[in-house]
């Protein structure tokens, strides 16, 4: 990680004391180097905030694993052995393999109710396996893969921007750091999407559809009350993780921005360019706004049915039922100010209101969160 950037560091400077390539200046506005090195500072960037949001991810497991008492759930890698069918003698091995590849992509991505997923537990150990580096790397490439081909495409069919080198050594040192800081930057925007996604369809919903009335953890003689409240300690103590991830591409979006400054050289924006980074923008602000409002649905779900059963337990005579009905009020309290996580309200996260303020005012803001919130 260290010798590569050296190497290239030194290369461009090679480069630029050469006759007919491109000078190194700073802010004269003629030399395409800071922009290179801002690209290469890019591409180191995203690779490092993969391989941290990723041991983000695996040491928050362990902690909620530990604290909560839940399955240790094994991720170790076992190829899928594929099922046999009549069409796989017809159909090329390539296709059955990119076929089998596609499907389990989208099982990562689709909510699923599945009966027998009836505790937090097994929900639990369905995600972590799920979350595993092998899992991640298959839901994540081929989306990688279509998403460059539609770059691509983009591009082509809207105008390349223009690359205001001089020499040929230059040109391929742009080559270079172009198929370097762009690629990478893709993969730890899906990384981010993938995570948040995973999170949402394969956590918070199916806690959603678990019966609360019944006994929700596998261990036997659990407080009902608690119970219900350790669901949403869990959905906060993991979107603690999983919600600053949606930072990243952010950082990386930015870097590469200011490296296609005038200040620099005469670098221009084409259409496609603008439309590319306006996906990725919308990418990760979905990713954070659809686990904010699933982890609120799932609020909502179990404050009603907490509320329901006070009314039941206020109605009873029973004097241990009136203990219960204490114990929920404090509960239902509790509830209501969680704010942690993805309970936290879209206004408050500084990410958020960094990007929005200064395009639509506070009024956006609120009209996220409303969204957020809201019953459709």
């Amino acid at each position: 990680m260290i010798v590569l950037p050296a190497v290239l560091v030194v290369a461009v400077w090679a480069i630029s004391t050469r006759p007919h390539e491109e000078p190194f200046t700073w802010l004269q506005g003629i030399s395409v180097w800071p922009a290179e090195l801002l690209r290469l500072f890019a591409g180191l960037l995203s690779v490092y905030l993969v391989a941290k949001g990723f041991k983000n991810l695996k040491d928050n497991v362990h902690v909620i694993t530990n604290n909560l008492a839940l399955p240790v759930a094994d991720i170790s890698p076992v190829d899928d052995v594929p099922e046999k069918h009549e069409s796989a003698r017809i159909r090329p091995k390539v296709w059955n393999r990119l076929h089998s590849f596609w499907n389990r992509m989208l099982q990562r991505w689709r909510f699923e109710e599945i009966k027998t997923r009836s505790s937090v537990q097994d929900i639990w150990k369905d995600y972590v396996e799920l979350g595993s580096f092998r899992e991640r790397r298959l839901g994540i490439s081929l989306l990688f893969v279509l998403y460059i081909l539609l770059g691509i495409t983009i591009m082509a069919a809207t105008g390349l921007p223009t690359v205001p080198f001089r020499g040929p050594m230059t040109q391929g040192v742009d080559i270079v750091m172009l198929f370097f800081s762009i690629p990478t930057f893709i993969f730890l925007n899906f990384f981010v999407v993938d995570a948040t996604r995973l999170c949402e369809t394969k956590l918070i919903q199916p806690l959603s559809t678990l019966d609360y009335s019944t006994a929700v953890w596998a261990q036997k003689n659990r407080n009902p009350v608690i119970d219900r409240w350790r669901v949403l300690e869990l959905v906060a103590k993991r979107t603690e993780a999983v919600q600053p991830l949606v930072i990243y591409p952010f950082l990386v979006i930015v870097i590469l921005m200011l490296s296609r400054s005038s200040y620099f050289d005469r670098w221009t924006w084409s259409l496609g360019l603008v439309i590319v980074i306006t996906i990725h923008t919308l990418f990760a602000l979905s990713s954070a706004f659809v686990m904010r409002r699933g982890a609120e649905k799932l609020r909502r779900i179990i404050r009603d049915d907490l509320a329901t059963l006070l009314v039941e337990k206020k109605g009873s005579g029973d004097p241990h039922d009136k203990h219960t009905a204490e114990q929920i009020e404090i509960a239902l309290r509790e509830i209501d100010s969680l704010q942690t996580g993805a309970f936290s309200p879209l206004s408050r996260q500084p990410l958020i209101r960094a990007i929005l303020l200064p395009f639509a005012g506070l009024g956006s803001l609120k009209l996220m969160d409303y969204l957020a919130t809201s019953q459709w």
